[in-house]
């Protein structure tokens, strides 16, 4: 989290800037901004839209997963039976 934290700041944040300033200038989207710079860089701008629609979808999903997965185990008498097996030994202590 820290390294994350640490590059947000960095390179993340003046990206984003920089992005936005020569955008206004231009008068382009995030397309048109890294094209202007680098056609190389057009790729960037591309994966921007698609990153910020997927990223919530995926998070979504795994959600929605991980709450399945913890609802099954508390109805489910099987799985309740190897929680309990699994952590028996903390209660005879």
């Amino acid at each position: 989290m820290i390294p994350f934290l640490i590059l947000l700041v960095l390179e993340g944040i003046p990206l984003l800037h920089l992005e936005f300033a020569i955008g206004q200038r231009l008068r382009k989207g995030s397309v048109g901004v890294w094209r202007s710079i680098s056609p190389y860089l057009t790729g960037v701008g591309s994966v921007v839209p698609w990153f910020s629609t997927n990223s919530p979808l995926f998070m979504t999903s795994s959600t929605g997963l991980l709450l399945s997965c913890k609802l099954s185990s508390i109805y489910d008498p099987c799985l309740q039976t190897t929680h309990h097996i699994l952590y028996s030994h903390k209660h005879h202590e």
